[in-house]
């Protein structure tokens, strides 16, 4: 019975130790490989939706923006580089009318990823600058980020406490079953 507990012990911690590590890096083919088309819905698309934040900031300090909560993963994955300066960046936001994996949700948005994403400072400015654009309706804020090299989705939900804030691997296999409302840089036609 001792043997037994203490295997089990042992998978439990192996199997916290797998949960607490991000993922892997997307390689561009893989991306391509997963594609599949989602029906998005445009909600809105002005160009004065803009977005500039000179400013170095990281989630995981913003808890006068995110009172209702921040995730330990950030701090688990050790995520504190800010990201660089941008420019402006003109938004666009999506609602989903269907199901979907965040990577068929941000694929479907855009061929291009890397021109796609978030910085977590112009993140934290859309939450704390432009709250009208994050739905408040039940639906969660999906957005796009880069960090360490590899593509990540910040969930941002209103709650009657304010705004919470998670984070996961684009590559995670979760299913999104609700309609959600998605942020991301405004895709320029060619």
């Amino acid at each position: 019975m001792k043997k037994l507990v203490i295997l089990l012990f042992v998978l439990i911690a192996a199997v916290a130790y797998i949960q607490s590590k991000p993922a892997k890096k997307l390689e561009k083919h893989e991306i391509n490989k997963q594609k599949q088309p989602l029906a998005l819905r445009l909600v809105c698309c002005s160009d004065a939706l803009v977005i500039e934040s000179p400013r170095k900031k990281i989630i995981s300090d913003a808890r006068k923006i995110f009172e209702a909560g921040i995730s330990p993963k950030f701090k688990d994955w050790e995520f504190n580089d800010p990201g660089p300066s941008t420019g402006k960046k003109k938004i666009s936001i999506y609602e989903t009318e269907g199901k979907g994996t965040f990577l068929q949700i941000f694929t479907s948005l855009s061929n291009d990823l890397e021109s796609a994403w978030l910085t977590q400072a112009q993140i934290s400015d859309i939450c704390e600058l432009h709250p009208n654009w994050l739905n408040r309706d039940g639906l969660d804020n999906l957005i796009l980020t880069k960090i360490k090299g590899a593509y990540f989705v910040i969930t941002v939900t209103t709650t009657p406490k304010g705004l919470a804030v998670d984070i996961d691997c684009l590559a995670n296999s979760k299913v999104v079953e609700k309609c959600q409302r998605i942020i991301i840089v405004r895709q320029e036609q060619e």
